[in-house]
């Protein structure tokens, strides 16, 4: 794996996170209080879960075909795990079906076994986290200029 090659998929990643950050919390605001169902014992199913999962899914698909994608809501076992990216499409699913404005979406990419690269974004205080192995962890705010960077617009808050 080439250090471009990680860029790629660094830009990519936040290009996607902010996108699916954004869809989630559209949703957020127009779901209907209470409107869920629970897929075992205190396991909260919701529309966003599966919508948001398969907007990210699409996307890193379209990029990166060879990669495989694990997701938390259309989990299977992945067959090879040489380039894996796990996503939890909204992590806090609980608070977003009680209509709790804290949850985050979260993806990670995982080479050879090994977290390479990780996000996380709370679209509500539009707080992202960036962690790249060997490299760096930090917290931003997306700014109108990264959004159109990512191919974004949306009103900040």
């Amino acid at each position: 794996m080439t250090n471009i090659d990680i860029e790629q998929r660094e830009a990519a990643l936040k290009r996607i996170i902010l996108g699916a950050g954004d869809t989630a919390l559209r949703y957020f605001r127009s779901r209907k209080a209470g409107e869920y169902e629970l897929k075992g014992h205190q396991d909260i199913l919701i529309e966003a879960d599966t919508l948001v999962e398969a907007l990210i899914l699409r996307e890193l698909g379209a990029t990166f075909p060879g990669d495989l994608i694990l997701g938390e809501e259309s989990a299977r076992q992945p067959d090879n795990t040489a380039s894996l990216w796990v996503v939890d499409p909204i992590d806090g699913t609980a608070n977003f079906a009680r209509g709790i404005a804290h949850f985050c979406v979260c993806i990670a990419w995982v080479y050879r076994g090994i977290t390479e690269l990780g996000a996380i974004y709370n679209p509500v205080s539009q707080e992202l986290y960036l962690a790249r192995r060997g490299h760096y962890a930090l917290k931003k705010r997306p700014t109108a200029a990264l959004h159109r960077h990512c191919g974004h617009t949306v009103g900040l808050f």
